[in-house]
């Protein structure tokens, strides 16, 4: 789906929410991790941010979320719950139409007219 207007937007907000979300709670603590997992995790949120592939990067948020719930404690769950929440809800309702996955792949019209002369 791609709705476009209100739930559009919506949708694009949800996206950067979810990409603000993943930075900040996995870049903060995880400072001394290494610099190939901090480059990949902003390739990811770029992704989410511009609507790249969303239902497979919104998958790997779910599972790096669900990653964090069991590695973390406290505050670090929390962050992970509510991206894991995030996650799933993008997948869900997709990318909008304000995003690359839309502009690639974008509405599609059937014309199921029939042939009259039958």
């Amino acid at each position: 789906m791609f709705p476009h207007g209100g739930p559009g937007i919506g949708l694009l907000l949800l996206r950067i929410a979810l990409a603000l979300g993943l930075l900040l709670g996995y870049c903060a603590p995880a400072s001394h991790a290494g610099t190939v997992l901090l480059i990949g995790l902003v390739l990811v949120c770029i992704a989410l941010v511009i609507g790249f592939l969303t239902p497979v990067f919104s998958c790997l948020v779910v599972l790096s979320g669900i990653a964090g719930i069991l590695r973390l404690s406290g505050l670090g769950q929390s962050v992970s719950a509510i991206t894991i929440t995030l996650g799933v809800a993008l997948f869900l309702l997709g990318p909008g139409a304000y995003s690359l996955d839309a502009l690639i792949y974008g509405r599609r019209v059937l014309n199921l007219e029939r042939n009259r002369d039958d």
